[in-house]
């Protein structure tokens, strides 16, 4: 898809004097297993070389060497080009087309750009065409979003969408995507506090699933648990309703073809939740070769799932804060607008209200009230009475036929 343009970006700055079609030969060789070479080493020199400039697309290829895709190897293979000027190099080039490589995991950041770009370059012809309905609807229902932003339209995610990472017990940080859908465990719960994203990611997820089915060869249900009401729809019906263009399903779920993605498990009202922790956990033990990744804000709940492994949804970095306000569109007639706030934002933004930084929606707050001021108020509580209110009613208002339930039977 964009091959010619980033591997050139790549070769600009780690070729060190190899000639282009042996340095783009080796990027594929470090892509896939070593024992598949010969699916690679019996082209030309030229062929590689016009993959590089963009006069051959990489469509052939990907579909030959789609199986043998080893994403840890190709990162190891770039680890030992990535001194510290290279690594800062490749970022700032890489922003310049809307991707954030994180320093802590940039290999494996840039291990996934290359690779999904392999599997997205057959996107049409990876998907059975069984699935292709239950795909559109997918696609069609998840793959657009209003946000405050975006608040009379919806836009495509990838407009906007900077993806978290997860944070591990040790305190590092993990690709989301590759943590939650490239792992061995079938049994998840992503928390995060209001404004991290987790809806948008789960939507994510949903997308990249089915963009790289060839890869993942998964199947995403993503359901979203307001939707859930034990005496009208219980959970199996949830489900039906969510899966009515997918054909053998029943088959899918035995051989455990689908990744369930249930979001917003906090919103389902506290009368009907231990109802649906019955009801999932029944399901779950019906059909359990399939994945299972639950959102949620932190409840107490979580330990009636004890079979489910809990990830806490890590705050943006300065980077991704950075990589979001970039990508969003905002004030396009005025672009020193964004310049002048992301110059603040890296000088002393976020040094001083790091807390609203870290959190996408409390950042496109922070963005919003810039546009009044060019500046942030310096009274917290005159910027905290603004976050609370957007939080209360806008933030809500663009999810779709959601009512949030104040337990205090007051009004925001």
């Amino acid at each position: 898809m964009y091959f010619a343009e980033y591997s050139g970006t790549l070769y600009n700055c780690i070729g060190f004097g190899e000639l282009q079609s042996e340095f783009v030969r080796n990027l594929f060789l470090a892509i896939t297993q070593t024992d598949q070479q010969d699916l690679i080493l019996d082209k030309p020199p030229r062929y590689f070389s016009r993959l590089l400039t963009g006069e051959l697309q990489i469509k052939t290829l990907s579909q030959k060497i789609a199986g043998y895709i080893d994403r840890p190897q190709f990162a190891d293979y770039l680890s030992t080009y990535c001194t510290d000027d290279v690594v800062l190099n490749l970022q700032n080039e890489f922003a310049k087309y809307d991707i954030t490589l994180s320093t802590e995991n940039f290999e494996e950041d840039l291990a996934d750009v290359f690779c999904d770009i392999i599997m997205t370059s057959m996107e049409k012809k990876s998907t059975p065409k069984a699935l292709a309905l239950h795909f559109a609807g997918q696609r069609e229902r998840y793959s657009t979003l209003k946000n405050l932003l975006y608040f009379n339209e919806s836009v495509p995610l990838v407009n906007f969408y900077i993806p978290n990472d997860l944070l591990l017990p040790d305190g590092k940080r993990k690709n989301a995507a590759r943590c939650l859908l490239g792992g061995t465990d079938k049994r998840m719960i992503i928390s995060g506090t209001g404004g991290l994203g987790k809806s948008v990611l789960m939507r994510y997820m949903t997308l990249k699933l089915m963009d790289e089915y060839q890869h993942y060869k998964k199947i995403p249900i993503m359901i979203q648990l307001n939707e859930y009401d034990s005496k009208n729809l219980p959970f199996v019906e949830v489900v039906k309703e969510n899966t009515r263009n997918l054909s053998d399903l029943d088959k899918h779920l035995e051989n455990g073809d689908c990744v369930f993605l249930l979001d917003a498990m906090d919103e389902i009202p506290t009368g009907e939740q231990k109802r649906f922790e019955k009801e999932l956990l029944h399901y779950v033990s019906l059909y359990p070769k399939n994945t299972y990744i639950m959102s949620s804000r932190p409840i107490s709940r979580f330990i009636q799932f004890q079979n489910f492994k809990t990830y806490e949804l890590a705050p943006f970095s300065l980077d991704q804060a950075v990589a979001m306000v970039r990508k969003v569109r905002y004030h396009e007639d005025t672009p020193s607008l964004k310049e002048k706030f992301i110059w603040d934002l890296q000088e002393e933004l976020y040094e001083q209200h790091q807390d609203f930084v870290e959190n996408p929606l409390l950042l496109t707050i922070m963005l919003l009230t810039y546009q009044f001021h060019a500046h942030i108020p310096k009274k917290r509580h005159v910027f905290f009475a603004e976050a609370f209110q957007t939080l209360a009613k806008n933030h809500d208002e663009t999810k779709e036929g959601f009512d949030r339930v104040f337990e205090t039977k007051m009004n925001p």
